[in-house]
């Protein structure tokens, strides 16, 4: 039986489907970290809209962890805080610059 057509395609088939549920494991978490990531970056924005000390971040993710979000592990300190807003305000600027020569 092992020798047989229909037992190799079945091996196959298997093993096939394996890996597509990897792949689908794989892109569904990249998925959840990119809405954790998201948060944090919308978070930033907001304090930085509002004029609040970068150091206010961890408090306000430490509040919307307790208030049920995933905002992940990472991307929580002041100091992230601060680069965020320094590539957002990076891309703010170029894409500025790009309606003005336009």
């Amino acid at each position: 039986h092992r020798e047989s057509e229909s037992h190799k395609e079945a091996i196959k088939i298997t093993e096939e489907r394996a890996k597509e549920r990897l792949e689908k494991v794989i892109v569904e978490q990249e998925k959840v970290t990119m809405i954790e990531t998201q948060r944090v970056f919308a978070t930033a924005y907001h304090l930085a809209k509002l004029d609040r000390p970068y150091t206010d971040h961890p408090h306000v993710i430490d509040l919307q962890i307790r208030n049920g979000l995933n905002m992940g592990k990472v991307l929580q300190s002041s100091t992230t805080c601060k680069d965020i807003l320094d590539h957002i305000a990076e891309i703010m600027r170029a894409r500025l610059v790009e309606a003005i020569k336009a």
